[in-house]
Protein backbone atom coordinates (compact mmCIF):
# COMPACT_ATOMS: atom_id res chain seq x y z
CA UNK A 1 0.00 0.00 0.00
CA UNK A 2 1.43 3.53 -1.22
CA UNK A 3 -0.49 6.84 -0.76
CA UNK A 4 -1.00 8.08 -4.11
CA UNK A 5 -1.25 11.95 -3.12
CA UNK A 6 -1.79 13.09 -6.74
CA UNK A 7 -4.88 11.52 -6.48
CA UNK A 8 -5.46 11.72 -2.91
CA UNK A 9 -4.78 16.10 -3.89
CA UNK A 10 -7.10 15.61 -6.43
CA UNK A 11 -10.04 13.92 -4.54
CA UNK A 12 -9.48 17.00 -1.96
CA UNK A 13 -9.92 19.70 -4.63
CA UNK A 14 -13.19 17.90 -6.24
CA UNK A 15 -14.28 17.57 -2.60
CA UNK A 16 -13.35 20.34 -0.58
CA UNK A 17 -15.84 23.12 -2.07
CA UNK A 18 -18.65 20.58 -1.75
CA UNK A 19 -17.64 20.42 2.07
CA UNK A 20 -17.70 24.49 2.26
CA UNK A 21 -21.03 24.52 0.92
CA UNK A 22 -22.41 22.52 3.19
CA UNK A 23 -20.81 24.79 6.19
CA UNK A 24 -22.39 27.61 4.12
CA UNK A 25 -25.67 26.92 4.38
CA UNK A 26 -25.69 25.24 7.88
CA UNK A 27 -24.15 28.20 9.34
CA UNK A 28 -26.80 30.39 7.22
CA UNK A 29 -29.78 28.13 8.44
CA UNK A 30 -28.88 28.21 11.85
CA UNK A 31 -28.67 32.25 11.25
CA UNK A 32 -31.97 32.70 9.53
CA UNK A 33 -33.13 30.34 12.27
CA UNK A 34 -32.20 32.70 15.14
CA UNK A 35 -33.54 35.36 13.48
CA UNK A 36 -37.19 33.72 13.13
CA UNK A 37 -36.66 33.53 16.91
CA UNK A 38 -37.15 37.30 17.74
CA UNK A 39 -40.95 36.89 16.67
CA UNK A 40 -41.23 34.69 19.53
CA UNK A 41 -41.90 30.72 19.96
CA UNK A 42 -45.28 30.84 18.13
CA UNK A 43 -43.58 31.68 14.58
CA UNK A 44 -40.62 29.78 15.62
CA UNK A 45 -42.95 26.94 15.97
CA UNK A 46 -44.63 27.89 12.00
CA UNK A 47 -41.09 28.48 10.72
CA UNK A 48 -40.09 24.54 12.10
CA UNK A 49 -43.30 22.81 10.59
CA UNK A 50 -43.44 24.54 7.43
CA UNK A 51 -39.92 23.57 6.79
CA UNK A 52 -40.56 20.20 7.69
CA UNK A 53 -43.22 20.12 4.90
CA UNK A 54 -41.11 21.54 2.47
CA UNK A 55 -38.90 18.86 2.80
CA UNK A 56 -40.80 16.76 1.48
CA UNK A 57 -40.65 18.43 -2.38
CA UNK A 58 -36.89 19.00 -1.57
CA UNK A 59 -36.39 15.24 -0.76
CA UNK A 60 -37.09 14.73 -4.63
CA UNK A 61 -34.87 16.93 -5.79
CA UNK A 62 -31.97 15.44 -3.76
CA UNK A 63 -32.83 12.11 -5.14
CA UNK A 64 -33.01 13.02 -8.46
CA UNK A 65 -30.11 14.98 -8.69
CA UNK A 66 -27.84 11.96 -7.43
CA UNK A 67 -29.47 9.85 -10.38
CA UNK A 68 -28.31 12.60 -12.67
CA UNK A 69 -24.86 13.37 -11.16
CA UNK A 70 -24.29 10.06 -11.80
CA UNK A 71 -25.22 9.90 -15.65
CA UNK A 72 -23.45 13.66 -16.07
CA UNK A 73 -19.89 11.58 -14.91
CA UNK A 74 -20.63 8.94 -16.92
CA UNK A 75 -21.82 10.58 -20.08
CA UNK A 76 -18.67 13.34 -19.70
CA UNK A 77 -16.45 10.12 -19.16
CA UNK A 78 -17.53 8.34 -22.57
CA UNK A 79 -17.32 11.53 -24.60
CA UNK A 80 -21.07 12.37 -24.67
CA UNK A 81 -21.53 16.30 -23.29
CA UNK A 82 -24.39 16.48 -25.23
CA UNK A 83 -26.42 13.35 -23.18
CA UNK A 84 -25.06 14.45 -19.91
CA UNK A 85 -26.59 17.88 -20.72
CA UNK A 86 -29.87 16.28 -21.51
CA UNK A 87 -29.96 14.44 -18.85
CA UNK A 88 -30.19 17.24 -16.42
CA UNK A 89 -32.79 19.40 -18.31
CA UNK A 90 -34.84 15.72 -18.58
CA UNK A 91 -34.42 15.90 -14.38
CA UNK A 92 -34.69 19.67 -14.17
CA UNK A 93 -37.87 19.66 -15.82
CA UNK A 94 -39.29 16.54 -13.79
CA UNK A 95 -38.52 17.86 -10.41
CA UNK A 96 -40.22 20.68 -11.81
CA UNK A 97 -43.38 18.81 -11.92
CA UNK A 98 -43.30 16.93 -8.96
CA UNK A 99 -42.60 20.26 -6.57
CA UNK A 100 -44.92 22.13 -8.59
CA UNK A 101 -47.82 20.05 -7.94
CA UNK A 102 -46.35 19.75 -4.29
CA UNK A 103 -46.56 23.50 -4.46
CA UNK A 104 -50.44 23.45 -5.42
CA UNK A 105 -51.48 21.43 -2.92
CA UNK A 106 -49.52 23.69 0.06
CA UNK A 107 -50.96 26.36 -1.48
CA UNK A 108 -54.60 25.26 -1.96
CA UNK A 109 -54.90 23.24 1.80
CA UNK A 110 -52.30 25.23 4.12
CA UNK A 111 -53.85 24.67 6.88
CA UNK A 112 -55.19 20.79 6.87
CA UNK A 113 -51.32 20.22 5.69
CA UNK A 114 -50.25 22.00 8.98
CA UNK A 115 -53.10 20.07 10.86
CA UNK A 116 -50.92 16.85 10.35
CA UNK A 117 -48.49 18.25 12.46
CA UNK A 118 -49.28 20.66 15.20
CA UNK A 119 -52.81 21.45 16.81
CA UNK A 120 -51.98 24.30 18.22
CA UNK A 121 -54.24 27.07 16.28
CA UNK A 122 -51.84 30.06 16.54
CA UNK A 123 -49.39 27.77 14.83
CA UNK A 124 -51.54 27.02 12.11
CA UNK A 125 -53.10 30.36 11.27
CA UNK A 126 -49.23 32.52 11.76
CA UNK A 127 -47.51 29.19 9.63
CA UNK A 128 -50.39 29.79 6.62
CA UNK A 129 -48.63 32.76 4.87
CA UNK A 130 -45.62 30.74 5.00
CA UNK A 131 -46.27 27.31 3.71
CA UNK A 132 -47.61 29.08 0.54
CA UNK A 133 -44.69 31.04 -0.07
CA UNK A 134 -42.55 27.57 0.86
CA UNK A 135 -44.85 26.17 -1.73
CA UNK A 136 -42.88 28.43 -4.18
CA UNK A 137 -39.65 28.27 -2.69
CA UNK A 138 -39.82 24.47 -2.81
CA UNK A 139 -40.07 24.85 -7.01
CA UNK A 140 -37.08 27.50 -7.04
CA UNK A 141 -34.64 24.84 -4.59
CA UNK A 142 -35.59 21.78 -6.27
CA UNK A 143 -34.42 23.06 -9.86
CA UNK A 144 -31.55 24.76 -8.38
CA UNK A 145 -30.62 21.04 -6.79
CA UNK A 146 -31.43 19.22 -9.70
CA UNK A 147 -29.30 21.46 -12.62
CA UNK A 148 -26.15 21.48 -9.72
CA UNK A 149 -25.92 17.81 -10.52
CA UNK A 150 -24.33 19.34 -13.97
CA UNK A 151 -21.66 20.44 -11.65
CA UNK A 152 -21.45 17.84 -9.00
CA UNK A 153 -21.38 15.01 -11.86
CA UNK A 154 -18.41 16.51 -13.45
CA UNK A 155 -16.41 17.42 -10.73
CA UNK A 156 -16.84 21.41 -11.31
CA UNK A 157 -17.90 21.68 -7.84
CA UNK A 158 -16.38 25.22 -7.06
CA UNK A 159 -19.75 27.02 -9.12
CA UNK A 160 -22.50 25.60 -6.40
CA UNK A 161 -19.91 26.43 -3.86
CA UNK A 162 -19.75 30.38 -5.02
CA UNK A 163 -23.39 30.80 -5.46
CA UNK A 164 -24.23 29.77 -1.85
CA UNK A 165 -22.34 32.08 -0.53
CA UNK A 166 -23.72 34.79 -2.73
CA UNK A 167 -27.27 33.88 -1.76
CA UNK A 168 -27.13 33.04 1.54
CA UNK A 169 -24.88 35.54 3.04
CA UNK A 170 -24.64 38.15 0.53
CA UNK A 171 -28.69 37.91 -0.66
CA UNK A 172 -31.04 36.28 1.98
CA UNK A 173 -29.15 37.05 4.93
CA UNK A 174 -28.94 40.47 4.48
CA UNK A 175 -32.63 40.68 3.35
CA UNK A 176 -33.72 39.28 6.56
CA UNK A 177 -31.82 42.03 8.17
CA UNK A 178 -32.96 44.65 6.71
CA UNK A 179 -36.72 43.26 6.88
CA UNK A 180 -36.51 42.97 10.08
CA UNK A 181 -34.77 45.99 11.37
CA UNK A 182 -34.36 48.82 8.62
CA UNK A 183 -38.01 48.19 7.42
CA UNK A 184 -39.18 46.79 11.02
CA UNK A 185 -41.97 44.53 9.16
CA UNK A 186 -43.56 41.69 10.51
CA UNK A 187 -42.19 37.76 9.84
CA UNK A 188 -44.14 38.17 6.36
CA UNK A 189 -41.43 40.36 5.62
CA UNK A 190 -38.60 37.59 6.67
CA UNK A 191 -40.38 34.59 4.15
CA UNK A 192 -40.67 36.97 1.54
CA UNK A 193 -36.93 37.79 2.07
CA UNK A 194 -36.22 33.99 1.36
CA UNK A 195 -38.41 33.93 -1.69
CA UNK A 196 -36.25 36.51 -3.35
CA UNK A 197 -32.85 35.02 -2.48
CA UNK A 198 -34.09 31.30 -3.73
CA UNK A 199 -35.31 33.11 -6.97
CA UNK A 200 -32.47 34.66 -7.99
CA UNK A 201 -29.81 31.72 -6.61
CA UNK A 202 -32.24 29.71 -9.15
CA UNK A 203 -31.29 32.16 -11.64
CA UNK A 204 -27.78 32.16 -11.28
CA UNK A 205 -27.42 28.36 -11.28
CA UNK A 206 -29.37 28.31 -14.63
CA UNK A 207 -27.13 31.05 -16.22
CA UNK A 208 -23.78 29.12 -14.86
CA UNK A 209 -25.21 26.23 -16.23
CA UNK A 210 -25.95 27.54 -19.45
CA UNK A 211 -22.59 28.64 -19.77
CA UNK A 212 -21.58 24.58 -20.20
CA UNK A 213 -18.29 24.70 -18.92
CA UNK A 214 -19.00 21.87 -17.07
CA UNK A 215 -18.81 20.28 -20.25
CA UNK A 216 -15.52 20.81 -20.72
CA UNK A 217 -14.32 18.70 -17.34
CA UNK A 218 -12.20 15.25 -18.25
CA UNK A 219 -14.11 12.66 -16.09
Amino acid sequence: FRPRVGIMLEVLGIGAPAGINGLLRSMSHWRVATLVASFGTVVVAAYGVAIRVMDLGITFGVGLELGSSALVGQNLGAGQPDRAHEGVVKATLLVLGITAVLGALEFAFPSQILGLFVKDAAVIATGVTLLRLLALVQIFVGMHIVLGSAFWGSGDTWPPTVIAAVIEWGIQIPLILAAIYVWKTTEVGVWWAMVAATAVEVALTYVWFRRGRWKLRVV
